[in-house]
């Protein structure tokens, strides 16, 4: 995903613009992508936001509790945050 290549550049202003861009596609077919809202949060956390990222962690939290991937290649605690 760009937005995990420019958060890893410490660029997470660009990663917010291309995930806001996201964010707003599947907005507009009434859908959330848990990778997108996972990754939304981690920007604005590393930013010092976290207000503003904890909405983005719950909209992740509900879409990939039960994602398959998710459960089975990756640490319990990434979905804890």
């Amino acid at each position: 995903m760009v937005a995990r290549g420019l958060r890893a550049a410490k660029k997470n202003q660009d990663a917010i613009k291309v995930l806001a861009e996201l964010e707003t596609e599947y907005a507009s077919i009434d859908d959330c992508d848990g990778y997108v809202c996972e990754e939304m949060a981690e920007n604005l956390h590393e930013l010092g936001q976290d207000e503003a990222a904890k909405p983005y962690f719950k909209k992740a939290w509900t879409a990939l509790q039960n994602d398959s991937l998710m459960c089975e290649h990756h640490p319990e605690h990434r979905l804890e945050q």
